[in-house]
């Protein structure tokens, strides 16, 4: 349910206003003092969510209520040129399950599922819209507003009873599209990403902490957006460090979701003499490297060419055939050797091609966002009805 609303800069309520609401709540007021106002504001929101074209960020006119033009929605001598509007809802107990979901897509209408263990607590989600007076699409922009920025806070409460806060930031930028790192490796640029690329992402630390356990090296550079809510992230990833880090891992036994468990790459990832030098260097007093790999192993394709680079298939071929009791120990001591990462990085950095170090993904965005982003998605499109004014 809806616990805080806040309008600024809308119609006839010129300054920022928030206002608690409560499992029932009466406006009583003269004429013209705001009551209908605020009620076109939460109308907005739902027809905006409800509206089948997700790139249309602000509905002013659908099937809820017809609100005009932008410049008949702000208020008049506002020295903001942004509307504004906040919500904060408290999910209610039976609206969110704490089942595991089975599918990634969630019909409307359905009960909501969060994430396994989790319950939803909180939801804060704040919008500002213009018409950007100074752009050439100022016409356009009058019946279909422009996302400014949008701002999405959930708390979860996790098994330990634990309330953990995520958060997502998305503003309007002007970033050149050149100055963003990997788009020089791309030969061309799709109206969808170019139009995510103009905003600005920041994911709080536990957020990018989690994005961080699948790319290491990711940066947050743009967002597709479903209306107002992120629906999607764009991150520049380097791909060298993307490499060490999957090779890392994979060395290391590490059952995390490495780049080659994400997309089958560990059976063609290369280990060149370097790497394998810093393997024989750490494992120097725990095996005897030259005996398990030496030059008899040549032939089954250990080594993959004369250059001396080597196959991690092959290593990983020649661990399974040693002792139980050896192979952990291997792991371990890879585990434990401190700086491993860094010293791969640094052997793959001096056989890269500079041109080709960065490159593009998009991703969904870390769990807590999806889950809070699909609770606003699914109550006001489905759960929020209006009774329209009888006269």
């Amino acid at each position: 349910m809806i616990t805080k609303w806040k309008v600024f800069n809308f119609k006839s309520i010129c300054e920022e206003t928030e206002l608690p609401l409560g499992p029932l709540t009466i406006f009583a007021g003269a004429n013209s003092s705001g009551k209908s106002t605020l009620i076109q504001s939460i109308l907005l929101v739902a027809q905006t969510l409800s509206h089948k074209v997700s790139s249309r960020s602000v509905v002013l006119n659908g099937a809820l209520t017809s609100l005009g033009q932008f410049d008949d929605l702000k208020s008049n001598g506002g020295e903001s040129d942004q509307i504004v509007i906040k919500c904060i809802c408290n999910p209610l107990p039976d609206s969110v399950s704490t089942a595991s979901p089975s599918s990634a897509v969630y019909p409307r209408g359905t009960v909501y599922y969060g994430s396994k263990n989790t319950q939803l607590r909180e939801v804060s989600c704040e919008i500002s819209f213009d018409a950007d007076s100074s752009s050439s699409q100022r016409d356009l922009f009058q019946i279909q507003p422009r996302l400014f920025a949008s701002r999405l806070i959930c708390i979860s409460r996790d098994e330990d009873n634990v309330d953990q806060k995520a958060e997502i930031s998305i503003r309007h930028s002007s970033k050149a599209i050149s100055e963003i790192d990997g788009m020089n490796t791309m030969d061309e640029i799709d109206d969808q990403l170019r139009a995510s690329l103009a905003y600005d992402v920041d994911l709080d630390d536990y957020s990018m902490g989690e994005v961080k356990e699948d790319f290491r090296s990711a940066k947050a550079i743009g967002c597709i957006l479903r209306h107002f809510l992120p629906d999607r992230i764009i991150y520049s990833i380097d791909t060298i460090q993307e490499y060490a880090n999957s090779i890392t891992l994979t060395l290391q036994d590490d059952r995390r979701r490495t780049l080659g468990a994400r997309g089958g790459v560990s059976r063609d990832i290369i280990l060149t003499e370097e790497i394998a030098s810093i393997l024989r260097e750490i494992l120097r007093d725990t095996i005897d490297f030259d005996d398990i790999f030496n030059e008899k192993y040549k032939q089954g394709s250990f080594f993959t060419s004369d250059a001396g680079t080597m196959s991690l298939r092959f290593w990983n071929e020649r661990l399974r055939s040693l002792p139980t009791s050896t192979r952990i120990k291997i792991h371990q001591v890879l585990r434990e050797s401190e700086f491993l990462f860094d010293r791969i990085l640094e052997a793959l950095k001096k056989s890269a091609r500079p041109s080709n170090t960065h490159s593009i993904l998009q991703s969904m965005p870390p769990r807590h966002i999806v889950e809070a982003s699909r609770y606003l998605d699914d109550f006001f499109s489905s759960s929020l009805k209006y009774l329209c004014t009888l006269r």
